[in-house]
């Protein structure tokens, strides 16, 4: 749900100051244990002002410092959009949270650094894949680990071939080549099988652009679950290295997200037992 990259993993465990706070979590996708989720969480948050006050924070500074996680306690909009757990940082001036693939058993710690151990399985040989779900009709990305898998928004890709459309080429003009990637000459003779296929790769292309945002930073493998063609056509656009020549082969948008769950480990089984 949120990408957690090396450079934030860093960042925390390098952070030092008396009152860094950590709040792990265990959260619901979906069901009535959602209403519990902001009451847990806050629960939670009165466990670490007392422990900061023990540690000698005037009670109105650790309330000050709490405030951004007690904010969301409250939001209903934001507990209806979880993963499987919510990790949250926070410090005099510094305040973060992760809703990612992963079981968390709550916990509160107040101390001179971030607890980040329960995050490092996103990171070692349990660790996280991406699954990229492609068809013509709908674009998914999940980060998953072997535990769950959930959707990522990737700003400024497009998510079906139709919206990638309006930044192809007018409607009614396609491209025949002769050979070389530039050689060719355009026609407008109306949609054909041509003018289709350059569709398609230029709707990899929109993909691939989008997905560097997220994965630039990353070096965890990539899976495919698509149709051989988009597969095929994907794999020319692609510029991520960590690509994955595995594929699971067939219509995503026929799977339901668990499905994709066991098909994802089933074909990284040799990364998530370490192997990678």
């Amino acid at each position: 749900m949120d990408i957690v990259t090396r450079q934030h993993l860093e960042f925390l465990s390098n952070a030092r100051n008396r009152f860094c706070v950590s709040v792990f979590l265990p959260t619901h996708r979906a069901g009535k244990e959602i209403a519990q989720d902001g009451v847990r969480l806050k629960n939670l948050l009165r466990d670490a002002e007392a422990e900061l006050v023990r540690n000698g924070l005037p009670v109105v500074k650790a309330r000050d410092l709490l405030s951004p996680a007690r904010q969301l306690v409250g939001r209903t909009g934001f507990w209806r959009n979880q993963s499987d757990g919510l990790a949250l940082f926070l410090a005099p001036g510094y305040s973060q949270y992760f809703r990612v693939p992963l079981n968390f058993k709550e916990l509160v710690t107040v101390e001179e650094h971030f607890q980040i151990q329960p995050l490092l399985p996103l990171f070692t040989g349990g660790g996280r894949f991406y699954l990229l779900a492609l068809s013509q009709k709908n674009v998914r990305v999940f980060d998953g680990s072997e535990y769950a898998l959930s959707e990522v928004p990737v700003d400024g890709m497009p998510r079906s071939l139709r919206e990638a459309n309006k930044y192809d080429v007018p409607q009614g003009v396609y491209f025949h080549s002769s050979g070389g990637r530039q050689a060719g000459s355009f026609h407008g003779e109306g949609e054909s099988s041509d003018n289709h296929e350059a569709k398609l790769v230029n709707f990899c292309r929109l993909i691939d652009k989008g997905l560097h945002g997220v994965l630039r930073s990353q070096n965890a493998p990539l899976l495919m679950a698509a149709v051989q063609e988009m597969a095929s056509l994907y794999r020319q656009a692609n510029t991520y290295q960590h690509l994955l020549p595995a594929l699971i082969e067939g219509s995503p948008d026929s799977m339901s997200e668990s499905e994709l769950h066991r098909a994802a480990c089933e074909a990284l089984r040799p990364h998530l037992t370490g192997s990678q």
